[in-house]
């Protein structure tokens, strides 16, 4: 196993693993260690779709065919991903930053049409390999951006946040779509555990 110094982690020296977390409980029900680069690139799945890919295969892997939802952040999210986890059953919303490897228009130019208004939203749908994925952007306090296989836009809970300027603060009240919610109520279930380990 490696040891790592990450200094933004509440803990920066000590080995790194993937984990997957129950988004209900925040129980942590599945975990990996990351290895030399070396040893990683021959295990399962990581061969033929990649390091990332590989690992959320790999932790998922138990659950193939449950017809369980996987909510990842930046990292783990791709196109890709989601095509693969719905080929063996499991669906899937993860949030967007980086955009290596998405659609040409997403989700930079997704972003730059969002209305000035807090809660615009813009979707559209796409299939590929006859899987239908949901890319969505939301203004919130910064833009928020997800791809799925799971969930829709149709409008689901209430939010109320305090939107900071230089000089003050606005609170603004908007309904959000069902995918960001259901994003945002399973998100932090791995960084629950990682502030108390």
């Amino acid at each position: 196993m490696v040891r790592y110094k990450i200094p933004r982690k509440p803990h920066p020296v000590g080995q790194e693993w993937k984990v997957l977390a129950d988004g209900l409980t925040n129980i942590v029900i599945h975990l990996e260690p990351c290895e030399d680069k070396e040893i990683e690139k021959h295990k399962w799945f990581a061969s033929d779709y990649g390091s990332t890919t590989g690992y959320v295969l790999r932790l998922t892997q138990p659950w193939f065919g449950s017809g369980r939802t996987i909510v990842g952040d930046s990292w783990f999210g791709s196109p890709k991903l989601c095509i693969l986890l719905m080929q063996n059953g499991l669906y899937s919303i993860f949030h967007v930053k980086k955009r290596r490897g998405w659609p040409v228009d997403y989700p930079r130019d997704m972003v730059q049409k969002l209305d000035s208004t807090y809660g615009s939203y813009i979707s559209k749908t796409t299939t590929i390999d006859n899987i239908q994925l949901i890319a969505a952007s939301l203004r919130d306090r910064k833009p928020q951006c997800v791809i799925a296989t799971a969930s829709t836009t149709a409008k689901a809970d209430e939010v109320e946040h305090v939107i900071k300027n230089n000089t003050s603060s606005t609170i603004v009240t908007f309904t959000r779509p069902k995918v960001f919610y259901e994003y945002s109520q399973a998100k932090g279930a791995v960084d629950i555990n990682n502030q108390v380990c």
